[in-house]
């Protein structure tokens, strides 16, 4: 039997509107969180129809939300809740619900919710203290393999979201013969075993194979000397308030954080990239004492900071790259796999014989097979892609896929999507690191086959939906699509 035990998604950005999995109002130029968008429906019917198909209806499957679900950098709080919510109604509609529990695990546009998670989690650890009890310091991360932990730290906060839904109350559920629905937090690392322990299936959101996440580690190297942090409690110790304030924070507040995700728009698109080289002109010239209705200040420093821009781009891409996955993001895996993440498996017990890491963070979804030094065998990667229109021209790297994964731990990847300038046709592919298919892979994809006419009509939505999120974001820019 090779039934779907396990279902991975990362980057769908809830609230944002730029996300395919957002509804996007082209009346209102802006989001409808009172409906689900026409990709997400259409994704959780496919994810029914698969499900639908394992063999044991009794057990039901476990979600695992790895990072940037909802988005708390560029949208308010209350849109991405409200967003997450139309999901959570498709996927736990009442007496049809798909899955048993949530597993969360945080990236760095949804950071905050690790932050709410470990503040009730020292909460509740200081309840049984006594005033001269001994206060141990909040914990940075949680163990790898809680799954079955009842100390794992709730989501409070996704908790109480989900049981807005009186079917998913505890009371509710119990009365009808069904165990409590939780979602627990998983930070920054979570991990299932076989029955066997011979294989694993590590999870993170990613962000940590990026220097950028590890700035106030380098920042204090640079300045006090001392050695790069090996061990996953150090990095997030000595990062997460920057991580939090930039990524998870700065994006909801007023004033200029709004304007944050207009400045990234314009960045990342080159006709928005001179406008903004134009506004910045304005503004200096203006603090500095210059008039700005004489444009001659102006037009002396946009090139100048135009240069600035693309130069800041350039040094972005040898990070992230037209690739998959750049040299440098492909040297940060590296570390992350050998350093952090393989000191925690040891830690907590070892490193599996066969292990499989699931990745999101760049929204370019691939798989490979991959060396690591301290690993019994090679490591099968996949990074699940994302689900938001980054830019007006279509980056044929960008997509999103949904990892599946059975009982024995055989994991594969469906890929949903890939931007494309040309409309050809379905877009859904089933692949596994190493190229066959395995038993469980040849199922997945002999009912995709099955239902060909249903995954083509998804492909046709996206098509639609990237169409309009790319010409809203052209007028928001100036850039035409």
């Amino acid at each position: 039997m090779s039934d779907i035990r396990y279902v991975c998604l990362s980057d769908m950005h809830f609230g944002e509107e730029d996300s395919l999995l957002t509804n996007f109002s082209e009346a209102k130029e802006g989001i409808d969180a009172a409906g689900a968008s026409p990709v997400l429906t259409k994704m959780v019917d496919g994810l029914r129809d698969l499900i639908g198909k394992n063999e044991n209806q009794a057990i039901k499957p476990t979600l695992i939300l790895n990072g940037d679900i909802l988005e708390l950098a560029l949208c308010s709080t209350s849109d991405a809740s409200m967003a997450f919510l139309r999901f959570v109604e498709l996927v736990m509609e009442e007496d049809n619900e798909l899955f048993k529990d949530i597993v969360y695990i945080p990236g760095n546009h949804d950071h905050h919710l690790w932050e709410l998670a470990r503040e009730t989690q020292y909460v509740n650890f200081i309840e049984g203290k006594g005033p001269k009890d001994e206060l141990k310091e909040p914990w940075h991360n949680t163990k790898i393999f809680i799954e079955d932990d009842t100390k794992a730290p709730p989501s409070y906060y996704l908790n109480t979201l989900v049981k807005m839904f009186d079917h998913l109350k505890d009371d509710n559920r119990i009365a009808a013969g069904k165990e409590p629905f939780k979602v627990t937090v998983a930070y920054p690392n979570f991990g299932v075993v076989s029955e066997d322990c011979q294989r694993s299936v590590l999870f993170s959101h990613g962000h940590y194979i990026e220097p950028l996440y590890h700035l106030m580690s380098r920042l204090r190297v640079e300045l006090l000397g001392g050695e790069m942090p090996s061990k996953i409690w150090e990095i997030e110790g000595e990062n997460f308030a920057w991580v939090d304030f930039f990524w998870s924070a700065m994006g909801r507040s007023k004033g200029a954080g709004e304007e944050i995700e207009r400045i990234y728009e314009r960045m990342l698109n080159k006709e928005g990239r001179s406008q903004l080289a134009n506004m910045l002109a304005k503004t200096i010239a203006a603090n500095v004492g210059f008039d700005i209705t004489d444009p001659i200040e102006t037009r002396m420093m946009a090139p100048f900071l135009n240069t600035l821009i693309e130069k800041a781009l350039k040094l972005e891409k040898k990070e992230t790259g037209d690739e998959p996955l750049s040299p440098k993001a492909q040297e940060g895996l590296d570390n992350y796999m050998m350093g952090p993440l393989a000191n925690q498996q040891r830690g907590e017990r070892f490193i599996a014989p066969e292990v499989t890491f699931v990745f999101g963070h760049t929204h370019k979804p691939y798989v490979e097979i991959k060396d690591f030094i301290g690993y019994a065998n090679p490591v099968a990667i996949y990074n699940t892609g994302g689900w938001i229109v980054e830019t007006v021209e279509r980056n044929t790297q960008h997509g999103g896929s949904i990892v599946l994964i059975d009982e024995a731990l055989t994991t594969l990847s469906l890929d949903v999507y890939r931007e494309s300038k040309m409309r050809s046709g379905s877009l859904v592919e089933v692949r596994e690191a190493g190229g066959g298919l395995s038993a469980f892979g040849k199922r997945i994809r002999g009912i995709v086959d099955d239902e060909k006419m249903f995954w083509d009509g998804l492909s046709e939505t996206i098509f639609d939906e990237i169409d309009l999120r790319a010409k809203a974001l052209s007028r928001r820019i100036g850039a035409p699509a």
